[in-house]
């Protein structure tokens, strides 16, 4: 004995045709964003790369910056009266 499909059955054959239908989409724009990076000639793709290494560079500078002033600069006016005092003592 067969049961009617309901509701929740067309509901998940939707979606079904839905992803199927996103990921075409996807897998196109993939093709798409390859064949235009082949394309591009060995000077701008070293351009390219060159790029995103300054970037990143630059990026890790910030956060060295960062963390150098949010760490050591708050301890330094205990480390300059530490100091003082050492040399108080001589």
């Amino acid at each position: 004995m067969q049961q009617q499909p309901v509701a929740s059955d067309l509901r998940v054959i939707s979606a079904a045709l839905k992803m199927i239908s996103d990921m075409e989409r996807i897998g196109d724009q993939a093709a798409d964003i390859a064949l235009g990076t082949a394309a591009q000639t060995a000077a701008a793709q070293t351009a390219i790369s060159v790029g995103y290494i300054w970037v990143e560079t630059i990026a890790y500078v910030i956060c060295a910056i960062l963390i150098f002033f949010f760490t050591i600069e708050k301890d330094l006016p205990e480390e300059q009266k530490a100091i003082a005092a050492r040399k108080n003592n001589k």
